[in-house]
């Protein structure tokens, strides 16, 4: 259940509220399984315009969630794959801003978007590491304290240089941060890693209908791992689209 309220201001403001079962993570298919919101949530808007060629918004969100036995794998301390269940409470705060330009406003020639989003996740409660010593596991099925205070972010542009074309860059980051697993922590393989990943692609759109993309990505997302992807995507939309809602 949704509820937003539109300001009659002449700078743009936006407010709104969210109640959910909670089932997607951060919560969990059992934290959702009674009744009532599993999940709260919270969000402001503000925007406006820059003359006649810039346009931007800012916005601030909140979510609460109350996971129960949420699942996860994680690697123990004798590299063997460990279940393990968390419950308790998960608050993330979320910040994102907005930047148009397109001159007098025309975005058919010439435009540059530039997006940017930072988030952070702070979690307490218990965690469950489940007994996996028949497996060659660290594992004992310990319950203990668990918290958590995690971050992460992106920032993108993408510049349409002509009609039909675009190009753009955008670069991942997410932070370990600081993670306390009590007893468990010298059962689990906990890396103090920082993700990231950079992106650069180029797109042509024949039509409002269809675009041709080529991407290249350069991922750490794993730890002593780097992967160089290059993409050739064909992208084809049928039916309504935000051009012609009919």
């Amino acid at each position: 259940l949704q509820l937003r309220w539109l300001a009659p201001t002449e700078l743009f403001m936006e407010l709104g509220a969210e109640v959910a079962k909670g089932q997607f993570f951060p919560g969990s298919d059992n934290g959702a399984d009674k009744n009532g919101a599993g999940s709260l949530a919270g969000f402001a808007h503000l925007g406006g315009d820059v003359g006649a060629s810039n346009s931007w918004r800012g916005g601030l969100s909140y979510l609460h969630a109350a996971p129960r036995d949420r699942e996860s794998t994680l690697s123990d301390a004798n590299a063997v794959d460990a279940l393990t269940r968390f419950s308790g409470t998960s608050a993330t705060w979320m910040a994102d801003f907005v930047w148009k330009w397109a001159p007098e406003g025309n975005a058919q020639q010439r435009n540059l978007i530039f997006a940017t989003e930072y988030f952070k996740r702070d979690e307490n409660g218990d965690l469950q590491c489940q007994n996996n010593l028949l497996e060659g596991g660290a594992c004992t099925g310990l319950q203990d304290h668990y918290d958590s205070a995690q971050s992460g972010g992106y920032a993108q542009a993408i510049y349409q240089f002509m009609p039909r074309w675009r190009t753009g860059v955008r670069y991942d980051r997410l932070d370990a941060g600081s993670v306390n697993a009590g007893v468990n922590r010298a059962l689990l393989d906990m890396p103090d890693f920082n993700p990231t990943r950079w992106s650069l692609m180029t797109d042509y759109s024949p039509s409002e209908f269809s675009r041709f993309r080529l991407q290249y990505n350069h991922d750490k997302s794993l730890q002593d791992n780097t992967d160089n992807a290059l993409i050739l995507q064909y992208i084809m939309s049928l039916g309504p689209h935000g051009a012609h809602k009919f």
